[in-house]
């Protein structure tokens, strides 16, 4: 194998290993899998690991998709006072956090 393959599989790897690493797949006890990440939290980038990981075990405990809903509501309320008291625009998550009711 030559230097530039040996290096683009390098490469490739860690890229993969980045995509996954910035969201978590969780389960609710009763319906199926929420989501927890950049991809599908709003305001991710403004939360702390702290609150990141609050907001994890907030998904992961829901028990139906409504409350999982609700879950993100709020959450989606405070992310946008954040954003407006630091003046940022609000971005919604291109995937939903909660699976469908």
């Amino acid at each position: 194998m030559n230097i530039f393959a040996i290096r683009s599989t390098a490469v490739l790897l860690s890229l993969v290993g980045a995509l996954g690493a910035g969201c978590a797949q969780v389960r609710g006890p009763m319906y199926g899998p929420g989501h927890a990440g950049p991809r599908h939290t709003p305001g991710w980038s403004m939360m702390s690991e702290q609150e990141r990981a609050q907001h994890h075990a907030q998904i992961r405990s829901a028990k139906t998709p409504e409350e999982c809903q609700r879950i993100m509501d709020e959450h989606r309320r405070l992310m946008e006072r954040r954003a407006a008291e630091r003046g940022m625009p609000m971005q919604p998550p291109p995937e939903a956090a909660c699976p469908a009711r």
